[in-house]
């Protein structure tokens, strides 16, 4: 069994595992009052396999696992088949080190306080890079299944980076069985390219699609509010007028989970539809996930394109990178919590709940 140091977040609602490793959270289990506690986030397969191919993998795919935070987000270097007018100029920031999502998701943080359900985490960066310092608090709300969270980002220097949280949830196996809806009045973005060459079935480069009709390659379009898809793919969709709040209901089990975030902090929101598309190690063709990430950044495609101004997303004036300002702390917030649900709710976001986050 492969070993990562971890820590232990409990409270009289739930319980949690931090791994030091990308300060990654999960599994988690929410006490809703039922005969057994909810653990609603996804956990890779492979994560206790052993042998060299393992050895080989980046340190954020070793254990993936629940939610993270990714600063800088996405890829270190844009795909090499990008559309020439997503990036002006070649790469030059490598995404500010080599780590897919960034230093945060990949290095070992450090603990910096703990009290009764609440963790406080904290990384330093390389003295090369833009970011000083990153921290986070976590914490388990009293009486509430309900996991709060607080992002602090420092830097040297005045610097553009995209920037995300990568919340990833289990789903069930049945297809169409899980009902994902937003609070706003979503539109969709695919992505520019395919995104698992040969895999994936959306078709690039479409722009403010319908939510529940989104086209594919060949078939019928597709209802991003029914989960699992009914084909294996591997899919990266931008959805924007996400309102800062998503619900991903799973009525078989009778759990409604919402995320609620600052969409002034993160205007868009990724889904990562991973439906046992990939085949290679370790994926295998096992894995089925769907991560709801809050994101300020275009799509997964980096520093150099996020700051690039050709960039289609930005010229349609979406923010694809957060500016932060040297000497100044910028601060988030947000919160995944799991409730009992109601089935005459169906897909429905129930009372429309406006995002509990704020930015500083």
């Amino acid at each position: 069994m492969t070993a990562d140091p971890e820590w232990r977040l409990t409270w009289n609602r739930g319980e949690a595992s931090i791994l030091k490793t990308g300060a990654m959270l999960g599994p988690a289990r929410f006490d809703l009052g039922t005969a057994a506690p909810v653990q609603p986030f996804a956990v890779a397969p492979w994560s206790n396999d052993t042998g060299p191919e393992f050895d080989a993998l980046p340190p954020l795919l070793k254990r993936l696992r629940g939610e993270w935070v990714c600063v800088p987000f996405g890829m270190p270097d844009p795909p090499g088949n990008l559309p020439s007018d997503w990036l002006e100029g070649p790469p030059s920031t490598h995404g500010y080190g080599a780590h897919f999502h960034g230093y945060s998701s990949n290095a070992v943080w450090r603990m910096a306080g703990q009290d009764a359900g609440s963790v406080e985490l904290v990384l330093e960066y390389p003295e090369n890079h833009p970011v000083r310092r990153v921290s986070r608090i976590v914490r388990g709300i009293p009486d509430a299944p309900r996991i709060e969270f607080e992002l602090t980002v420092d830097v040297r220097d005045k610097v553009q980076l995209p920037i995300g949280l990568h919340p990833t949830f289990r789903l069930p196996d049945a297809p169409h069985s899980a009902k994902l809806s937003f609070a706003g009045q979503p539109e969709v973005h695919t992505y520019p390219v395919q995104a698992e060459p040969g895999v994936s079935r959306f078709e690039p480069g479409r722009w403010a699609v319908p939510f529940d009709a989104v086209p594919r390659i060949e078939g019928s379009p597709v209802d991003l509010g029914l989960h699992p898809l009914d084909f294996p793919t591997e899919e990266l969709v931008l959805v924007t007028g996400a309102g800062g709040v998503a619900e991903l209901f799973v009525p078989d089990e009778g759990y409604t989970v919402r995320l609620r975030w600052d969409p002034g902090a993160f205007p868009g929101c990724m889904l990562w539809i991973s439906n046992h598309g990939r085949k290679a190690y370790p994926w295998n063709g096992r894995f089925r996930a769907i991560g709801i990430e809050p994101i300020a950044a275009p799509f997964d495609l980096g520093t150099d394109v996020a700051v690039s101004v050709t960039n289609p997303l930005r010229r349609r004036g979406f923010a694809t990178a957060h500016e932060f300002e040297a000497g100044q702390s910028w601060r988030t917030r947000y919160a995944i919590e799991v409730s009992r649900h109601d089935v005459a709710r169906g897909a429905k976001v129930a009372g429309r709940p406006r995002a509990d986050g704020d930015s500083t």
